[in-house]
């Protein structure tokens, strides 16, 4: 019997489960069966990743030998294109991550007549300001954000800051930009967040913050310990949980015994069921020093926390609606983001005002209407 639904493969760098990798299965996940035949293509092979159930993955052969980063990615590239060759001409490409992902595919797929939708997930200029040094760098990453968009048909992203963010510095015209907001499945984290909290520590009788994501440099992990420094010389009775894992996780751990808050900072690791944790907090605390369009807000949101965070670029100001439905304090002060949490610490009225907020806020895209999106985008 011929099969008659529209091939779509998404392709990702790699499976294990990060922000985009979450987005990307939600958006798998979501999409009507009848109309679709998706397949994840990955650039390393994964055996523990959580891809949805029945979702069909392709790896490449990327056991790759030699230390040259060059050489790496001239590889990847020959193997994407003969293994996208293999594959229905009709499909849609489906990149997620502009650099290096939509970048090689499309470079792959020069000489061909295939049809590429990048969906792009990083604030691209505060990144590269802030993870490359050197002009020549910056350039060369640049070139690369230029060259993938220009080879896209579509470019899917989730805030107007990026959009504008690729618009003034890396010429991409608005009528390629489609602004989808990232899917939060509310009924799931609902059901989550009523289960029971399980860290490795009592938090009975505690006004709770909680901070969660990946323990890396960009995640500033270092204005909240300075914030919490200054907290607990006006408050008492409050916890601060920070849970995720990442390399500098250690590094953390040390400062926060040096900056002695260990009474009021704990570290807890990765929850299995982070959602019960951000309901059992007076609010979720995020101190980036960007973020394009952290789930974490949507997803404390949706639990009925309020949400304390940095306005840096470009998701929060979006998100929160400029301090509408949560509260924006500004970057690298602690004295400021101490005196947020303070007030939502003490002030319940004010507490309950952001909760019901955040919560109406993060059911005005639901996971049916974001997947609605999409449908259009991909049959378009």
């Amino acid at each position: 019997m011929n099969d008659k639904r529209k091939k779509v493969i998404f392709i990702v760098k790699q499976l294990s489960h990060g922000g985009v990798q979450r987005v990307l299965y939600d958006v798998v996940a979501g999409l009507d069966k009848k109309v679709f035949d998706c397949t994840i293509l990955t650039f390393y092979p994964d055996k523990h990743a959580c891809v949805p159930t029945g979702v069909k993955t392709i790896s490449l052969d990327n056991s790759i030998d030699g230390n040259s980063s060059v050489w790496k990615a001239l590889i990847t590239i020959w193997n994407l294109r003969r293994t996208i060759d293999g594959i229905d001409s009709s499909a849609v490409l489906v990149p997620f991550l502009a650099r290096p992902t939509t970048a090689y595919v499309v470079i792959s797929q020069i000489g061909r007549k295939r049809k590429i939708i990048g969906s792009y997930h990083t604030a691209e200029r505060p990144y590269m300001e802030f993870n490359y040094k050197t002009r020549a760098k910056r350039f060369v990453e640049s070139l690369m954000l230029k060259l993938a968009t220009r080879g896209c048909e579509k470019v899917v992203v989730h805030s107007i800051g990026i959009q504008n963010d690729l618009i003034h510095y890396y010429s991409a015209t608005d009528d390629k930009i489609t602004i989808i907001p990232n899917p939060v499945d509310l009924r799931r984290i609902a059901l989550s967040s009523r289960e029971i909290v399980s860290v490795p520590c009592d938090i009975s009788g505690k006004i709770i913050f909680c901070c969660i994501g990946r323990i890396s440099p960009e995640k500033n992990h270092e204005l909240l310990i300075a914030a919490a420094k200054r907290l607990q010389t006006k408050l008492k009775n409050f916890l601060i949980m920070i849970a995720g894992g990442g390399g500098r996780y250690k590094v953390i751990e040390c400062l926060i015994h040096q900056e002695q808050v260990d009474k009021v900072v704990k570290m807890v690791g990765v929850l299995d069921n982070p959602f019960s944790l951000m309901a059992a907090s007076r609010a979720l605390v995020l101190t980036s020093h960007y973020d394009a369009y952290p789930m974490v807000l949507k997803e404390a949101m949706a639990c009925g926390t309020p949400v304390i965070s940095v306005d840096c670029p470009y998701g929060p100001m979006d998100i929160l609606g400029g301090g509408q439905y949560g509260m924006l304090v500004p970057p690298d002060n602690p004295d400021s983001l101490a005196e947020a949490m303070y007030k939502m610490a003490v002030d319940e009225c004010m507490a309950k005002k952001y909760a019901l907020r955040g919560l109406s806020r993060a059911r005005e895209h639901s996971y049916s209407d974001i997947i609605k999106q999409w449908d259009k985008v991909l049959l378009s």
